[in-house]
């Protein structure tokens, strides 16, 4: 059986509730392998570690814009530098 996809999903704290209603149900649904935060940093990782390990394990990135996250652009631009 062949690998699933990784998906590293890249979303504001404050949209937690759409991707989780709107936008992790179709990814899981697709048999993707979904990479997010709250689920794959434990307690006492390096954030930025965490971040850039998953990014290089993953085989696309999905990026939800908007103007409240301090994370989404630095997500962005390691993504794109890793040619994903």
């Amino acid at each position: 059986m062949p690998n699933r996809p990784v998906c590293f999903l890249s979303y504001a704290r404050s949209d937690k509730w759409f991707v989780a209603d709107n936008i992790l149900p179709v990814l899981r649904e697709l048999d993707i392998d979904v990479w997010i935060a709250e689920e794959r940093i434990l307690y006492g990782e390096r954030i930025f570690d965490s971040i850039v390990q998953g990014i290089r394990k993953s085989d696309l990135v999905v990026s939800l814009l908007n103007s409240r996250s301090k994370f989404v652009n630095l997500e962005i631009g390691l993504a794109l530098g890793e040619n994903k």
